[in-house]
């Protein structure tokens, strides 16, 4: 059973890349409607940085092609690989395709905090519902029940909740400083969801029921078993991602005093 991983990967990712462009739409490179950036010396930096996100948002759900932001509502991803074995009790060779996210407009963001002397922030946020729908075709094992099988998978998942906490370091490149992630560390929960998958063999429709009726009896139980997973291959692609856009901006442009 892979769906939940996938998902959670997804949807991370998607809000990492809204609050990374977030910052790169700080950028005096950007449109005149964006927001102006935060200084450090504002008083109410916290109410400044979640008037900006709140501002941004919308522009960044329909996409900004020409800056190279996707259209994130829905989000739509050609191919993803796994391949992890985690204990005895998960493993899984899966290739997903043809990969929909529906849902993330819904997106609130919770709480934000930030520390200017320390560069460190942290920010959680919720998506009350998301839809997911991919092709795919996986190998591997869910506890006891085997895992072969290739088709289409739809999922409704509920009140995904996630939390970002991370600093930053300056670093020098051609004589002007740059910021780079110091510390990152993300974890998510999904409160519930149905998944229903169809087998592209009909002989082996009987085996998927089997794994979509595992999960949706107890969703708890295999989230938070793969969970853990979804920890380590997460966090190493969303600090690309971050880094990446952090490498766009100067430090005393994306933070001027």
């Amino acid at each position: 059973m892979f769906n939940p991983i996938l998902y959670k990967m997804k949807f991370f990712v998607v809000v990492i890349c809204v609050v990374t462009q977030c910052l790169v739409a700080y950028s005096k490179t950007l449109p005149d409607h964006f927001p102006e950036p935060c200084k450090r010396s504002d008083k109410d930096f916290r109410g400044c940085v979640l008037k900006g996100l709140n501002k941004v948002g919308p522009y960044l759900l329909k996409g900004i092609p020409k800056y190279g932001v996707p259209k994130l509502d829905p989000i739509e991803i050609p191919l993803m690989v796994v391949n992890r074995t985690l204990n005895e009790f998960f493993g899984v060779e899966a290739v997903m395709k043809n990969i929909k996210i529906m849902g993330l407009s819904s997106t609130t963001i919770n709480d934000f905090k930030a520390d200017l002397q320390k560069l460190s922030g942290e920010i959680k946020f919720t998506i009350p519902s998301a839809y997911l729908e991919m092709e795919f075709k996986v190998v591997g094992q869910l506890f006891s029940i085997p895992l072969k099988n290739e088709g289409f998978f739809r999922g409704n998942f509920t009140d995904a909740v996630d939390y970002i906490k991370g600093s930053l370091k300056t670093v020098v490149r051609d004589g002007v400083k740059y910021f780079v992630l110091d510390k990152f560390k993300a974890k998510a929960t999904i409160s519930d969801g149905y998944v229903k998958m169809t087998s592209k063999n009909p002989q082996d429709q009987f085996a998927v029921d089997i794994i979509s009726n595992f999960y949706n009896e107890n969703p708890r139980r295999t989230m938070d078993l793969i969970n853990p997973l979804y920890v380590e291959t997460a966090t190493d692609f969303f600090k690309t991602i971050i880094e990446k856009g952090l490498a766009r901006i100067p430090a005393e442009e994306l933070l001027p005093e």
